[in-house]
């Protein structure tokens, strides 16, 4: 009898410490999707503040001095993930997988873009198109980053 009620003992610190391992693994369970749920939430919202720096250019009338704050906006942009030499710049201009900017203005005679030497023509867009009224005609954003990667202004007749 003795015996007995020693086995009866054993077993229930045996179950106890498996319901207690159990409890331990789901609740590792529930705060891996948890976290796994804030960093997804996190990304989310950083791509959406950094989409609103240009989304707010659609459906607007707009001065060279927007167009040139986009392409600020988007020098600043590559420049941060160091996309600054001619060959990385044209490798991934226009690539959807690509965390470059791409600003386009229409020049008169097609789309010329103006993001990767805005510094070195900010004075002369600035001088020739001050009373011009602008508009973007396309924002692309890209299914794969789900970031912007291409903007397109052009002069608004």
């Amino acid at each position: 009898m003795e015996n007995a009620t020693k086995a009866m003992l054993m077993a229930a610190g045996v179950l106890i410490g498996v319901m207690i391992l159990s409890l331990g693994a789901a609740l590792y369970s529930e705060l891996q999707s948890y976290v796994e749920s804030s960093q997804e939430t996190m990304r989310f919202t950083e791509i959406k503040a950094f989409n609103n720096q240009f989304t707010v250019y659609l459906d607007r009338e707009l001065t060279i001095q927007d167009v040139v704050t986009a392409a600020n906006i988007a020098h600043e942009n590559n420049i941060e993930y160091n996309i600054i030499d001619d060959v990385d710049i044209n490798a991934a201009r226009g690539e959807e997988t690509s965390a470059y900017v791409a600003v386009f203005l229409d020049n008169g005679a097609g789309y010329e873009a103006i993001e990767a030497d805005i510094q070195d023509i900010l004075t002369q867009l600035l001088a020739y198109n001050i009373d011009s009224k602008y508009r973007c005609t396309a924002l692309l954003i890209s299914e794969v980053t789900g970031r912007v990667y291409e903007i397109y202004f052009e002069k608004d007749s």
